[in-house]
């Protein structure tokens, strides 16, 4: 019986380990991503969003669009990849069906997170190798035409900060419109940050519209996500704070409180709060961490990995018993991020608009059209 017992333990122990190991090694990796797309993709065909949309408020589009960014980012890894499934995700992102969930009568039509999510999907779309299999191109470069226009027409007047829902702004949503703009608006997107600065009462940038001095760890990571991609060397010294204010670093994991005091309750966005520290906030600091290739990104992946308690077998992974999809559909963001090629660590902070390689000018004329 003792044996018996031994033996379990040790295949647990071994199991749990090999999940902690998972982004220290390649060929782990790559079996779990390509093992998660396939059971997501297989999820996504019977109406997944659908699903998530019942959860939360913008679930159908989030988990769209987060999907679609995986595998891009995925395909800057692995050749061959059909677009298919992206193309899937975003037509179905902008269908009618789709803005039933928002409010057209906004001065941005549909809202920041709407517009600002799919326009920056599109962008990364474009600048990928997958576009070049594209029999849609046309129809991909006229979506990305339109939303950047509609974007900049709600900015014409005045630069404000724009409303998600009716009376509801959330400067994290305003923090990926301006993200999704080609660097021919270089201008406004300076105006639009430096108007979302101003409105906080705090050096970093707050969560909620209404709370002006209330930073959140969620939010500011995917802030900061976003930042590094609109102003490098703010991005830098912003990250310092944030990492000073809200991470605890425990044996090489680090952990993000969602708020600085322990007295908050979770909400739908922070995910559950333990001893403080957010679910989302060090998910989302995960995946920031892999983007900046920071140090002990791949340690913190592998122990929420481990404690998501994966299931990997006959081509197939999911995390909590497929009770969670959104956890397997963030995961999946995170683990693409260790698998991209290695940048130089000095150019860490570089300005990413220099890369920038959207061919949107020599498909259009650049005239602002009427939506």
């Amino acid at each position: 019986m003792m044996s018996i017992i031994k033996i379990v333990f040790s295949v647990i122990g071994f199991v749990l380990l090999l999940n902690f190991l998972t982004p220290q090694f390649d060929f782990l990796l790559k079996r779990s991503i390509k093992n998660q797309i396939s059971y997501l993709e297989d999820k996504f065909e019977k109406r997944l969003g659908n699903q998530l949309q019942k959860q939360y408020p913008e679930g159908e589009l989030f988990s769209n669009l987060i999907f679609a960014l995986s595998i891009i980012e995925y395909s800057e890894y692995k050749n061959g990849l059909s677009p298919e499934i992206v193309e899937k995700l975003i037509f179905t992102s902008v269908s009618d069906e789709a803005k039933l969930n928002y409010r057209k009568n906004l001065p941005l039509p549909y809202g920041a997170f709407y517009n600002g999510w799919i326009n920056y999907t599109l962008k990364k779309y474009i600048e990928s190798d997958l576009i070049k299999n594209s029999i849609n191109k046309e129809r991909v470069f006229e979506l990305y035409q339109e939303i950047s226009d509609r974007i900049v027409l709600s900015q014409s007047e005045s630069v404000q900060l724009l409303e998600t829902y009716p009376n509801s702004i959330w400067p994290a949503d305003n923090m990926v419109c301006i993200a999704s703009l080609d660097k021919t608006h270089e201008h406004l997107k300076r105006e639009w940050l430096t108007k979302i600065r101003q409105q906080s009462k705090d050096t970093l940038i707050n969560h909620y519209g209404r709370n002006l001095g209330e930073i959140r760890g969620s939010s500011q990571a995917l802030i900061n996500y976003f930042l590094i991609e609109i102003d490098s060397t703010s991005a830098k010294n912003a990250h310092q704070e944030y990492k000073e204010r809200f991470e605890d670093r425990i044996l090489g994991i680090s952990f993000i409180k969602e708020y600085e005091s322990y007295e908050n309750a979770p909400d739908i966005d922070s995910g559950p709060i333990i001893l403080g520290y957010g679910s989302v906030s060090t998910i989302m600091n995960s995946k920031l961490k892999s983007r900046l290739k920071e140090k002990g990104y791949a340690t913190t992946f592998g122990f929420l990995n481990t404690l998501g308690l994966p299931i990997n077998l006959f081509g197939k992974k999911y995390y909590l018993f497929g009770q969670e999809p959104m956890f397997d559909i963030f995961m999946l963001w995170n683990s693409v991020g260790i698998l991209k090629k290695q940048v130089n660590k000095e150019l860490i902070f570089r300005d990413e608009r220099d890369t920038d390689k959207l061919p949107i000018n020599s498909f259009y004329s650049g005239s602002v059209c009427a939506i």
